[in-house]
């Protein structure tokens, strides 16, 4: 079975956007990146990155917002 994780780790983010890990952690706690927390973890949502991919680093915030829906 080769499914897409539908959650990214702090380090697949940071990896992923060449930026550290405390980059993708201020994202989280800011809300800038649509992400949860399990425990001390944080996963973030697969589609918030590619939609961050996808609009050159800029997560539009309704978007994040209308997701948790």
């Amino acid at each position: 079975m080769d499914e897409q994780p539908s959650f990214f780790t702090v380090a697949e983010v940071a990896k992923l956007l060449r930026v550290r890990a405390e980059t993708v952690y201020e994202w989280c706690r800011d809300g800038e990146l649509l992400a949860i927390r399990v425990g001390r973890y944080w996963r973030i949502d697969r589609p918030a990155v590619e939609c961050l991919l996808a609009n050159g680093g800029v997560a539009p915030a309704p978007l994040a917002a209308e997701h948790l829906r």
